[in-house]
């Protein structure tokens, strides 16, 4: 299994690695790519999702997934900070966190603080 994580921001390189690269490793091996929509202006195949034909798409826009995703965030913050401070309530954080996620609000990272 191969797995390929922002294949957009290779920018001007794009199709060329999708054509090049991971269309004939996909002969040899599970290929995952995550990307946001692509597309040239000349000639076919115009869109990157018909050269990667993919067996599968999983569109992590939709609402069932950006659910999930917010649901997977705020536990994974509850985790984190339970147990780290008697005056933070990780629940209420996690809640906060969780929503901004599913608002497509503002990025953010949660990670130990080194201090």
């Amino acid at each position: 299994m191969i797995v390929i994580d922002g294949l957009d921001e290779a920018h001007g390189e794009v199709f060329t690695i999708a054509e090049d690269l991971l269309a004939r490793l996909a002969a040899f091996a599970t290929v995952i790519v995550s990307t946001r929509p692509a597309s040239r202006g000349a000639g076919p195949p115009y869109s990157l999702i018909d050269v990667l034909a993919p067996a599968g798409l999983l569109d992590l826009d939709a609402p069932p997934q950006q659910a999930s995703q917010a649901a997977a965030i705020g536990g994974y913050v509850q985790r984190r900070l339970t147990d780290v401070s008697p005056v933070m309530d990780p629940g209420l954080i996690a809640a906060e966190l969780s929503h901004r996620a599913g608002a497509g609000q503002e990025s953010f990272s949660v990670g130990p603080h080194r201090g």
